[in-house]
C-alpha cells in the first residue's frame, strides 16, 4: 500500500466517514478481488519500469565495457609487437 498511497486513502476515508461507519462497512469478495487485481497490475507496471530502466543502463555499460576492452586489447597487441621487434633487433645485433 505504500507505493499506491494507502495512508492517503485511509486519511480521506476517515474524513468522509465516521469511525462507526468504517467499522460497520461490509466489503464483498468481488470488491477485495478487484482491489487486489488493481494493486497487482500497478505493482507489475512499477516493476516493469524498473526492469526496463535497468536494462537500458546495462546496455550503456556494456557498450562502454566493449569499447574499453577493445582499446585495452589494441594496446596489449601493440606492446607485444614492440617487444617482439626489440627482441628481434637485440638478437640480430648479438649475432652480428
Amino acid at each position: 500500500m505504500r507505493k499506491m498511497g494507502g495512508d492517503k486513502i485511509q486519511a480521506v476515508a476517515r474524513l468522509m466517514l465516521s469511525k462507526e461507519d468504517l467499522e460497520q462497512m461490509a466489503f464483498t469478495q468481488k470488491q477485495f478481488t478487484n482491489s487486489i487485481v488493481k494493486a497487482q497490475k500497478q505493482m507489475e507496471g512499477w516493476h516493469f519500469g524498473i526492469r526496463k530502466h535497468l536494462f537500458d543502463y546495462d546496455s550503456v555499460i556494456n557498450k562502454q565495457r566493449t569499447s574499453i576492452y577493445g582499446k585495452r586489447d589494441e594496446i596489449l597487441l601493440k606492446g607485444e609487437e614492440e617487444e617482439n621487434e626489440t627482441v628481434t633487433q637485440t638478437t640480430t645485433l648479438k649475432n652480428s
